[in-house]
């Protein structure tokens, strides 16, 4: 603010402290507005910058990450958008093992239905 001029630094504990009202109270063209929009641009185009510059870095980075081998196996059923009949086995239910009736849990616990935490 002092390159337009304002050496007051009341006007930039305002600007700073409620930015709302001082563009009510500084109208575009005045010379503490003016201060305040070359300061903001001044910090915009240093954080640009920096952004630029990372992101620069991790592209560069990422040229030299390795490529690992991907075979041709599908692992995930269906990904493909097709499945092939019986492909797909039905998931047992939530708390459920394979095979079992799922009344007690592995420690013998008999839930019925109810969160396995719940008391």
């Amino acid at each position: 603010m002092i390159q337009h001029g304002v050496t007051n630094t009341t006007v930039a504990s305002y600007l700073y402290a409620s930015p709302g009202m001082f563009i009510v109270d500084y109208p575009v063209g005045t010379p503490e507005r003016d201060a305040a929009i070359e300061g903001y641009a001044h910090v915009q185009r240093k954080l640009c910058i920096a952004g630029i510059c990372i992101a620069a870095l991790i592209f560069i980075v990422s040229l030299f990450l390795r490529n690992p081998y991907l075979g041709d196996e599908q692992t995930l059923p269906g990904a493909e958008g097709f499945v092939e009949p019986g492909q797909i086995n039905e998931l047992p239910k939530r708390g459920h093992s394979e095979g079992e009736d799922a009344e007690q849990d592995a420690n013998g616990n008999d839930h019925k239905g109810r969160h396995p935490t719940a008391a």
